[in-house]
């Protein structure tokens, strides 16, 4: 069994099985906005929390069980379901204006006195956990953190050629008007 927690009550998301703390944290922030607390610890890495919620599940899982399988982790805030506003800019008017909201998972824990933060959009509790995991990991400075590295370097390199990919095939969709004078 991985060490994983202290304190009451368990919790099972997948395979993995994990005691919560009797204290939660309930931050309201926007997705890719970490609370302050965490920011002052290593927020210094803004990349990271992308290629966090790119990577794939697998991989995510993975480098957590790896890390979980020598090290124990304190869940501050398991993974909980929030909402946020989805900002948009009116290609027009440059006007800002709320889209709708959006679903996302949040998760916070500790690991070897560093806090580890992982979100994910859409009903994914369990990448919100593995990333929470592996962002405290390397924030920890964990034996695994080079590993874990070139793993999400990886995953970055691959998530950058699907936005590239993407993005390839929107501008061929792209509609361009002309404005005659008479």
């Amino acid at each position: 069994m991985r060490p994983i927690l202290v304190a009451p009550g368990t919790t099972r998301i997948g395979a993995l099985a994990f005691t919560t703390s009797s204290s939660y944290f309930n931050y309201g922030f926007t997705v890719g906005v970490a609370p302050a607390c965490y920011r002052d610890a290593e927020m210094v890495h803004s990349g990271r929390s992308e290629v966090l919620a790119e990577a794939g599940l697998e991989i995510l899982r993975h480098l957590a069980d790896a890390v979980l399988a020598e090290t124990a982790v304190r869940v501050h805030k398991p993974p909980a379901a929030e909402l946020t506003h989805m900002q948009f800019r009116d290609p027009v008017s440059e006007q800002s204006f709320f889209l709708g909201e959006v679903l996302f998972y949040e998760c916070i824990v500790e690991l070897g006195g560093v806090r580890g933060y992982g979100y994910a959009l859409g009903q994914d509790p369990e990448r919100a956990l593995y990333a929470a995991v592996v962002d405290a990991a390397l924030n920890a400075g964990h034996p695994l953190g080079p590993c874990i590295e070139a793993s999400l370097q990886k995953a970055a390199a691959g998530a950058a050629e699907r936005r590239t990919i993407d993005a390839r095939i929107a501008e061929r969709t792209r509609v361009r008007f002309e404005v005659m004078e008479g």
